[in-house]
């Protein structure tokens, strides 16, 4: 029984939970392209995914599976474009500017620290890889 859920059981629902990453995907390639998305957009992406995503499984379970993301990926897609041509938004949603924030330091502990996590990942590779 473990061979069996080992082989056949655990890949089938890990597909199922990777096959709904067309959503980040979408929701980030269409919100570069289309400045006046509206935020239900991204919603419709992130609700609307997995479901689609579940029938094309359960009814087409002949089609592989970067074909059936990329099938999900399009319908979303379209799916956002509609909507955004029903709703758009009056003008391009702005990001908001913080006045005296500086993005880099040159605090040495901070560099200490990002360097020591890069090497901790460079050395986790080079031991599981």
């Amino acid at each position: 029984m473990s061979n069996l859920i080992r082989t056949a059981l655990i890949p089938t629902h890990l597909k199922f939970v990777v096959g709904s990453s067309p959503l980040i995907a979408s929701a980030f390639v269409f919100g570069m392209f289309f400045k006046k998305a509206p935020g239900s957009a991204g919603t419709l992406a992130l609700n609307s995914s997995p479901i689609i995503y579940g029938v094309l499984f359960a009814t087409a379970g002949d089609i592989a599976f970067l074909n059936r993301m990329a099938i999900t990926f399009g319908i979303i897609l379209l799916a956002m474009y509609i909507l955004t041509h029903m709703k758009p938004l009056d003008g391009p949603k702005e990001m908001p500017a913080r006045e005296g924030f500086e993005a880099v330091s040159n605090d040495p502990v901070i560099i200490r620290l990002g360097t020591g996590i890069i090497g901790l990942t460079v050395l986790l590779y080079m031991l599981f890889w």
